[in-house]
């Protein structure tokens, strides 16, 4: 079996910025006046589908606003750190498949998420960089 293209979520794959993304969106609940949850219930909520999700943690806000807040938020919430080997893996991938092959995507601001892969020495290595995607499942249908 030959894969044309390789789609890699930022937070969890390349990544860990679980922390930082709990918070964020903690505060964005605050903001909304909706009641903060804890680690272990964030880590059960998380999905693919972001309007579902914020629907269900009852936040009725229209989702442009709540990711305007929630970029705010994530770009003070702290710090992301490399998942241990999984950046020479990327490369590795990177000298078979080469850059068009290779995508990320990530709910991450788009310059922030270009920072990021510049400060983990991944600049370069993917064809296309997505940020900012707030619908996750419907980026991967494009």
């Amino acid at each position: 079996m030959s894969y044309q293209t390789l789609i890699m979520d930022f937070s969890g794959t390349i990544a860990d910025d679980r922390y930082r993304v709990h918070k964020a969106m903690n505060q964005v609940l605050n903001h909304f006046g909706t009641v903060p949850i804890s680690f272990e219930q964030w880590k059960n909520v998380m999905s693919l589908d972001f309007k579902q999700m914020w629907h269900d943690l009852g936040v009725a806000a229209p989702l442009d606003k709540i990711f305007s807040q929630y970029h705010i938020e994530y770009a003070t919430a702290g710090s992301v750190k490399p998942i241990a080997g999984n950046a020479d893996a990327i490369r590795n991938l990177h000298s078979i498949l080469g850059t068009a092959a290779m995508r990320v995507l990530s709910g991450c601001p788009q310059l922030m998420l270009e920072e990021h892969l510049r400060e983990l020495g991944l600049s370069g290595y993917f064809g296309a960089v997505y940020g900012g995607v707030s619908d996750k499942s419907s980026k991967l249908k494009e």
